[in-house]
């Protein structure tokens, strides 16, 4: 393990990197060979997943996916969708930039989607006990009292939900089975934390109706503390430092902090009924509830523009914020990045919040219509409204500063037919989905060259259709077919107060067809082998952030891709370990890009090379979409192994490569080789053991991540600096639990032990600043867990 904390801490040739990690692979299997000669009924836990509607092992699903069951999850102290970069391979998933409010960043082999504008869709679908989360924002959530979390990797939609390019999380929570139980867990912990959690299961009705209760309460203060810059500057020695109109607050005490970035005050909640109408129906009922509130998103700065790269009406235009009125023109520069590294002279008159209140309600009739066909209806109904605050200057003036209050609603209806047939050589499903989204984005703009409110209008419409069926040849090959037929409308209604005279609208609707072909070869028992190609589609939209119309109210297609994968699933050495490696190629025909360009303000055009190109310089940023086509492939490998009994260990290696085909410098749609698609590596181990004591048991685990660069490039046409590139990083995670026979059970959990400083990810689209969001601290946490 200290060598994989020496790569974590210092980034090295990605050769060695594999070869370390593919080193650590064939120590664990030769550990497992080793005590394969044992007696013992000991096997790795596979968990039944129901990724292709039937409830089936990991291993026997001829797919890339990863599955995790949630007491495991608990064990590795992923308590958030953000931590689940740390299970899966080739797997992004980052906290929120201070642009992007209560969101989360995903991506999955290379699609990829960071901006939480409603106009988007996510390029990797999350669900919820099979109902779609259609947007970013609420995506980092709390992983409540789950059963299990399956991440699939690859197109999906040729079985379920609306159509996933990239792949799919899918959440399911712990279902009621009458069987009683439950359990209540407190925690104390690092920055004031105080959690409670719950879950119990219980019987209303005999053999009838059942229930399931969870909920989460948790409070953490923020770690990203926000100081007075003339404060600072004075106790510093260096009151020269401050410019004129930037009056310090003496109030603000002697460490000369005025508030702080990252806390979360979290309540939620879940109700789950299922109801045993008769022999054949079955009808499940779920309702949750969640309000997060919490600060601005911990976002400090990194670098800024110089000011002789900035467009005039940036550094000329006052006052700025109120806070210069009829003052001197202010001075932007380097003096306003911290020395510190969890601090932010950001002053966010807007308020200091980050929240979301979200709730939920489905309904899931389940009919077995015959012994060998079955029908299931998934109706569901899910509201947000969520608002947050930023500074994208991340500096005391407020050169920009804005607030989005955003609500959202969205309905959806899924109904599907599974059966067998032909001797049972046949399993079969077809079905349809539709849902209908709608969401209001609004709040009050400010940048230093214009002011406006925002009155923005999205609509979402999708229907679609699909089928998919298995056939078995016999004991050992199997063809898997699939396709889905998609119709999808977007609507957008611009109204900006300040800028605009009038409301703007514009549409876009999109026809597509997917399919998917697998065969797969069981070559033994616990060996067996698949090839699969894919399609997959994210439909287009419109250019949701116009400044100047018409010319920036334009439409872009949508992304299309063809992927083609392999695989190998094996368990080893009598079940004692599992070891799958699946290798990808996806043809990205159309790719959805961003950057940020200048709108020349005299002629309403846009320049792709800065301002200078624009009539007397004179311009502002905003941002343009662009279609290119590119090219990702990559491997990826996971190990579950018990080579002695109690003792359990994990591994996982993904490597992916993306490269845009585009290789004319001067076209609008140029992306620079250094412009990565997501990180190129990321790995994890973990190892725990258990020890019997007379009293009950004792495990100590011990987990390490790993992930390389990413960069986060405003112009992608331009090569990738180290001011938006967040380098790679390693963290370690350690528990150790005692667990009572009585049910009792003490945890003393520490995450990112060696407390390590590293970034997220970070923020280049404001134009003229460069901020990150830095990692938490080093936190321990004491958690007591009664089970009954």
């Amino acid at each position: 393990m200290h060598v994989g904390f020496d790569l974590g801490a210092t980034p090295r040739n990605t050769k060695w990197r594999l070869a370390l990690t593919a080193s650590a692979l064939a120590l664990m299997s030769a550990a497992s060979g080793a005590q394969a000669a044992e007696a013992s009924t000991s096997v790795v836990e596979e968990v039944v997943v129901t990724a292709r509607y039937k409830a089936e092992s990991v291993q026997d699903t001829p797919i890339a996916i990863t599955a995790v069951s949630g007491e495991t999850l608990q064990a590795r102290s992923v308590t958030n969708v953000t931590d689940l970069s740390s299970v899966a391979p080739n797997t992004f998933i980052a906290p929120p930039t201070g642009a992007t409010g209560p969101a989360a960043l995903v991506s999955m082999r290379g699609v990829y989607q960071s901006d939480f504008n409603y106009a988007f869709e996510p390029g990797v679908g999350i669900y919820i006990d099979d109902v779609y989360h259609a947007t970013l924002t609420g995506a980092s959530m709390d992983l409540m009292d789950l059963d299990r979390v399956e991440v699939l990797r690859g197109p999906q939609g040729t079985l379920f939900g609306k159509n996933s390019m990239g792949g799919a999380i899918r959440l399911f929570s712990k279902p009621p089975t009458g069987e009683g139980g439950g359990y209540i867990e407190g925690s104390i912990g690092s920055l004031d934390r105080m959690e409670l959690r719950a879950g119990f299961d219980t019987t209303l009705i005999p053999d009838t109706l059942f229930m399931r209760v969870g909920g989460v309460a948790k409070h953490v203060d923020g770690y990203v503390d926000q100081i007075d810059f003339g404060c600072r500057m004075i106790a510093n020695g260096t009151p020269g430092l401050i410019p004129a109109g930037i009056l310090p607050n003496r109030s603000a005490g002697g460490n000369c902090k005025v508030g702080s970035e990252g806390g979360q005050d979290l309540y939620g909640g879940r109700l789950m009924l299922r109801w045993i109408a008769s022999p054949k129906l079955k009808m499940d009922f779920t309702a949750d509830v969640t309000r997060n509130h919490g600060e601005a998103n911990p976002d400090v700065l990194v670098g800024v523009v110089p000011a002789n790269q900035l467009p005039p009406a940036i550094p000329s235009v006052a006052p700025w914020n109120g806070n210069l009125a009829n003052g001197p023109t202010p001075i932007y520069d380097g003096r306003f990045v911290p020395n510190k590294r969890y601090e932010t002279y950001a002053n966010i008159t807007t308020g200091n919040h980050s929240k979301i209140d979200e709730w939920g309600i489905s309904l899931t009739p389940t009919y077995e219509i015959s012994e060998k066909v079955q029908a299931k209806l998934i109706v569901a109904y899910r509201h947000f409204f969520s608002d947050f605050s930023y500074n994208p200057d991340a500096s005391p003036y407020g050169i920009g500063e804005n607030s989005n209050p955003t609500s959202h609603d969205q309905y959806s209806a899924e109904l599907q037919f599974t059966g067998v047939a032909l001797n049972d050589a046949l399993e079969w499903t077809v079905g349809g989905y539709a849902f209908d989204g709608k969401t209001h984005l609004g709040g009050h703009i400010f940048y230093s060259f214009l002011e406006f409110d925002q009155d923005d209008r999205f609509t979402d419409k999708s229907q679609s259709a699909f089928a998919h069926a298995i056939y078995s040849f016999n004991d050992k090959l199997s063809l898997a077919t699939g396709v889905r037929y998609s119709h999808v409308k977007k609507g957008f209604t611009f109204h900006h107060p300040g800028i605009l005279s009038q409301e703007y609208e514009n549409s876009v609707s999109e026809n597509h067809t997917d399919w998917v072909v697998n065969l797969k070869y069981q070559v033994t028992p616990d060996v067996s082998t698949y090839v699969q190609a894919a399609t997959g589609f994210r439909p287009g939209g419109v250019n949701p952030r116009p400044l100047v119309l018409p010319d920036q109210l334009v439409g872009f297609s949508g992304e299309k891709m063809i992927s083609y994968e392999g695989g190998l699933k094996m368990r080893l050495f009598d079940r004692r370990a599992t070891f799958n490696v699946a290798g990808f190629y996806s043809d990205y025909k159309s790719h959805v890009s961003q950057s940020t360009i200048f709108e020349c303000l005299a002629t309403q055009q846009p320049s792709f090379t800065g301002p200078g190109a624009c009539p007397g310089g004179v311009a502002a940023p905003w941002f343009y979409y662009f279609n290119d086509k590119a090219r990702l492939y990559g491997v990826e490998a996971e190990l579950l192994a018990e080579p002695i009994d109690n003792l359990s260990l994990n591994a996982s290696v993904g490597w992916n490569h993306g490269k845009s085909l585009v290789n004319d410098p001067t076209a609008p749609n140029y992306r620079d080789p250094s412009n990565l698609f997501q990180p190129e590596w990321n790995a994890s181990v973990g190892a725990q053991y258990t020890f019997q004591l007379p009293s009950g048991t004792l495990t100590p685990r011990l987990d390490w991540s790993y992930q390389s660069k990413m960069t986060f490039n405003g112009n992608l046409a331009t090569p990738a600096t180290d001011v938006v590139t967040a380098p790679g990083y390693g963290v370690t995670n350690a528990r150790i639990t005692y667990a009572a026979e009585n049910g009792w059970s003490l945890s003393v959990a520490a995450t990112n032990v060696f407390d390590k400083y590293y970034y997220y990810n970070k923020f280049a689209l404001s134009g003229f600043a460069f901020s990150g969001v830095p990692s938490r601290p080093r936190e321990v946490v004491v958690s007591v867990r009664r089970s009954f």
